[in-house]
């Protein structure tokens, strides 16, 4: 009987060490110190002076910076909020505790690219909703206004807008897709009536056409994608409620009788999401935990999100999947580029609840 005890006890407390630690809400975070987390601090400490020292030599008044470079693309006019950025800012976890930070971790600052992660999350918890019946089906038959109407862009599927291989014609919130970041070795008319390449077999990175997912996943959940992230997952993860999702001066539409905003996938012409370090931190963690948040989301660890990461890099072109693959196994923060559906999933029977619940 004693040794039963003592197995039972031992098999308790290691189920309890077992357990991966996951912050409380908002400033309930748990610090522990390099050496207790197996890094060592002298080199730590210099990765953060390296970090520290390492600002570019841009002005911090991004709207600016836009004005001298992306502003001088054709149509290249702001269209969505800008602010300065603050200082050198930078959070380190290690196993989902708080190691160093440094600079104004609870600044919210824009975040540019880093908002196409925020995007496809909404697009994988519309797939685990069964708003959108399947990736690979074609976006046209959710969006009732026009932008797939063309016999190019018809053919296009969810799958096309999340990796950027969709080459989608057209003019969205007044930027048409050739003013993004148009070849310089080449004529702007010519590349303006190139043939367009099949969708998926070319990549091209474009905010015009992220834009146009932003758009079409909004009139799949028809409400404001913020209010989406927003209850089903950053409140659930604890996130403040300082961050902000915006979109442009004129990206707006009526969507059953109301003025809704679609967002941005980015802050290329201005807006995006603005996020403090703080926050963003905790959207990581929930990643690399594979959409898990303590008793919530992920199925286990053989979930669509691991097929499709490999089907990915079956079908990307090489030189982005060897790019891919390295970020991936680094386990960087999360960029949209490739693909961050389906790591929120649902419960298993859990039917249109919350995929966090």
């Amino acid at each position: 009987m004693l040794r039963r005890a003592i197995l039972f006890a031992l098999l308790f407390c290691f189920g309890l060490r077992s357990q991966p630690y996951y912050p409380g809400p908002h400033d309930e975070w748990e610090r522990r110190t390099p050496a207790q987390v197996g890094l060592d601090p002298a080199r730590l400490a210099e990765a953060i002076a390296f970090a520290k020292a390492s600002e570019t030599k841009q002005p911090r008044d991004l709207e600016l910076v836009h004005y001298s470079s992306f502003g001088r693309e054709p149509h290249g006019e702001a269209a969505g909020p800008f602010k300065p950025r603050g200082e050198m800012t930078g959070v380190l976890l290690r196993n989902g505790y708080l190691v160093a930070e440094w600079g104004e971790p609870f600044r919210v600052d824009m975040t540019f690219s880093a908002t196409k992660s925020f995007l496809s999350t909404t697009v994988g918890l519309a797939l685990d909703q069964r708003l959108i019946a399947s990736l690979e089906g074609p976006v046209r038959k959710y969006v009732p206004d026009g932008l797939f109407d063309t016999a190019h862009n018809a053919k296009i599927t969810w799958d096309h807008l999340l990796r950027q291989t969709s080459d989608w014609e057209g003019t969205l919130w007044g930027k048409p897709d050739w003013a993004d970041r148009p070849p310089a070795q080449s004529s702007l008319v010519d590349y303006i009536a190139r043939k367009r390449n099949e969708p998926g077999t070319s990549y091209k990175y474009n905010d015009v056409r992220v834009n146009v997912l932003a758009l079409a996943t909004l009139h799949v959940w028809r409400k404001p994608l913020p209010q989406v992230l927003k209850e089903m997952v950053m409140d659930p993860i604890g996130a403040s409620n300082t961050w902000r999702w915006h979109g442009y001066e004129n990206s707006w539409i009526v969507m059953d009788g109301a003025r809704v905003q679609s967002v941005s996938g980015g802050g290329h012409w201005g807006g995006g999401m603005f996020i403090s370090a703080r926050d963003q931190a905790r959207f990581g963690l929930l990643t690399l935990r594979r959409g898990r948040w303590k008793d919530r989301g992920a199925d286990g660890p053989d979930t669509n999100a691991r097929r499709t990461r490999l089907r990915l890099h079956e079908l990307v072109p090489q030189h982005r999947a060897k790019t891919l693959a390295k970020r991936s196994r680094e386990k960087l923060r999360p960029h949209g580029r490739w693909i961050q559906h389906h790591l929120l999933r649902p419960r298993a029977g859990s039917g249109h609840r919350r995929a966090l619940d």
